[in-house]
């Protein structure tokens, strides 16, 4: 009786316990050191296979300066209703990257962070109030390496990314 008291006991605390690791990302989990100023290096267009599709919009990223992780260069543009696609940029090497996901109410990031959120909570309620379609939540990816890794939730269909850079 004492074992099954004590099971009862214990698993809704190792429940509680797993919960509380799984609670959405903020921006001081991925600190990064420093951020990049100065002339970044030239756009490598052959870095990614829709870099040269995306060259101008990828310029443009770039000329915004290091706004995320750092020294990257992020931006997004418009690809139909409700669609956007992300560009990044490292301004170190001129390695450039577009999503191969795409994002319908924006992103949020910042330059002493490596966490990126597609559809922040806060742009959810700005454009829906609380009429958000179902299938609208945010997504938070890690830069990690050269991937962008879903860190949260752990079960969306677009858990796997693609690496980076060749």
């Amino acid at each position: 009786m004492r074992k099954l008291l004590l099971v009862i006991l214990i698993i809704p605390a190792l429940a509680g316990a797993s919960v509380a690791q799984k609670k959405e990302p903020r921006f001081d989990d991925f600190p990064v050191a420093g951020r990049s100023s100065g002339k970044p290096s030239r756009l490598n267009l052959s870095s990614h296979a829709q870099a040269r599709m995306f060259r101008t919009m990828l310029r443009d990223v770039a000329k915004k300066g290091a706004n995320f992780a750092g020294h990257y260069a992020i931006g997004y543009w418009g690809c139909g209703t409700e669609c956007l696609r992300i560009g990044i940029v490292n301004l170190r090497t001129g390695q450039a990257y577009v999503s191969p996901f795409y994002a319908s109410v924006g992103v949020a990031y910042r330059a002493d962070s490596r966490l990126l959120i597609v559809a922040p909570q806060e742009q959810i309620r700005e454009l829906y109030g609380d009429d958000a379609p179902e299938y609208l939540h945010p997504r938070y990816y890690v830069l990690r390496g050269n991937k962008l890794v879903l860190v949260y939730p752990e079960s969306d269909e677009a858990r796997e990314s693609e690496i980076y850079w060749k």
